[in-house]
């Protein structure tokens, strides 16, 4: 609430003020937790973390690794995993631009168009008194 505040000549303290306060809250939530290990655990816990199990080479029951070649580095899957859902955001983008373009072409077209000849066409000549002298 510190920095919501919009009284006017309220001024808002140093963030450093706002830093303490949040490390003190977190000290508190993770003594009332048995400390830093128990207040780890718990936290893991609530986000389904577990620790990666080490494979034993000797086992024969343990799946053969991939090579490291075939295998994508982290950096790489989280290449894939930002560039596809953009391009195929910024490629639906482009279609929507094309689709928007096209129909709102045609509709200037039917709009700005002349009437033509027809029964509803009305043709209507007229002068301005005393403007052609």
């Amino acid at each position: 609430m510190l920095y919501t505040n919009a009284t006017p000549g309220y001024y808002a303290p140093p963030v450093s003020v706002a830093v303490n306060m949040i490390q003190a809250t977190l000290s508190g939530i993770i003594a009332a937790a048995g400390g830093r290990d128990a207040f780890a655990v718990k936290y893991r816990r609530t986000l389904n973390w577990q620790a990666p199990q080490a494979l034993d080479p000797s086992s024969s029951s343990a799946p053969a690794a991939a090579s490291s070649s075939s295998r994508l580095s982290p950096r790489a899957v989280t290449a894939v995993a930002v560039a596809v859902p953009c391009g195929v955001v910024l490629v639906g983008a482009v279609v929507l631009m094309a689709v928007w373009s096209g129909r709102s072409r045609r509709r200037k077209a039917t709009v700005n168009a002349a009437p033509g000849a027809g029964p509803l066409t009305t043709l209507l000549v007229s002068d301005i008194q005393s403007s052609t002298k």
